[in-house]
């Protein structure tokens, strides 16, 4: 299950962390687009944006004979679309420089035909530096805490048995 923090791969071939989700549904019923290029198939929203020959492209307009990109192939022909029912949305937000990522071997964007690709890179830009500035050192210190606090539980513990004598069971 992908949550924020994770990392996965960008556009660029390199991984990112995950820093939010526009969408994150994992129980929604909806119809999604399958584009196949021989035996490689991406199954994505039909108003997500593919990286193709042509620029960005939502998934719903791409025809065979389109062009789109695959992380082993390259430019690779779509030879089949089909329209197919499935189970959970998700639609993450990286800390990459260019908001694209791979899904199913594929260079989608990150972004939606719901609001323009300009105008959501700017929206989300407040919620990038939060989470850089603020969530991430607050969770790195959370976890330094919970580390640190149960280190000392158990060497406290350890402590404690050690000073407690066998026979009279006291210090």
């Amino acid at each position: 299950q992908l949550r924020v923090g994770d990392m996965i791969r960008s556009g660029d071939n390199s991984f990112a962390e995950v820093y939010f989700f526009s969408h994150r549904d994992e129980y929604t019923e909806a119809t999604f687009v399958e584009l196949s290029c021989g035996q490689h198939t991406l199954r994505i929203s039909p108003s997500h944006y593919v990286i193709s020959g042509s620029g960005l492209l939502p998934a719903g307009s791409i025809v065979p004979g389109d062009t789109i990109y695959h992380v082993t192939g390259g430019a690779m022909k779509v030879d089949r679309v089909q329209h197919v029912k499935g189970v959970g949305l998700y639609a993450p937000h990286t800390l990459a420089a260019r908001p694209e990522l791979y899904v199913d071997g594929f260079r989608v964007s990150e972004f939606t035909t719901a609001v323009h690709p300009k105008a959501a890179r700017l929206l989300l830009m407040p919620l990038k530096l939060a989470y850089i500035s603020v969530y991430r050192p607050c969770m790195n210190n959370f976890w330094r805490a919970v580390a640190f606090g149960w280190g000392s539980i158990l060497a406290s513990r350890v402590l404690q048995r050690s000073l407690i004598s066998p026979a009279s069971g006291t210090g």
